[in-house]
C-alpha cells in the first residue's frame, strides 16, 4: 500500500509470504539422507515513512519484520554441500 499523505510525507506498507513444499531431487541414489523434501514458510512485513523537511532535509523511517520457517534454501543445497564424516583415532 503506498499512501501519500501530503506534498511532503509518504508511506508505504507491505506484506509478503512465501509458502513452500518442494519434492526431493534425486542427488544421490544411495543414500535416502540426502534426498529429504523440502518445506518452509517465510513472512516478511515492512512499514516506510518518509517525510521532506527542506530542501536539503529528509528524513526516512523504516521498520521491518522477517520470519523464515523451514530450509530457506532448499533441499538440493544439502547435496550440494555434502558433510566431511570425522575421522575417528583408537588408543
Amino acid at each position: 500500500m503506498d499512501w501519500v499523505i501530503d506534498a511532503k510525507t509518504q508511506f508505504l506498507a507491505r506484506y509478503a509470504f512465501q509458502n513452500k513444499d518442494q519434492f526431493p531431487t534425486v542427488s544421490q541414489p544411495y543414500s535416502a539422507a540426502l534426498d529429504q523434501p523440502g518445506s518452509g514458510r517465510n513472512q516478511n512485513i515492512a512499514l516506510n515513512l518518509i517525510r521532506i523537511w527542506s530542501v536539503h532535509w529528509a528524513m526516512e523511517s523504516r521498520i521491518v519484520y522477517n520470519r523464515v520457517i523451514g530450509d530457506p534454501e532448499g533441499p538440493q543445497q544439502a547435496a550440494n554441500f555434502p558433510t566431511t564424516p570425522n575421522p575417528s583415532s583408537a588408543v
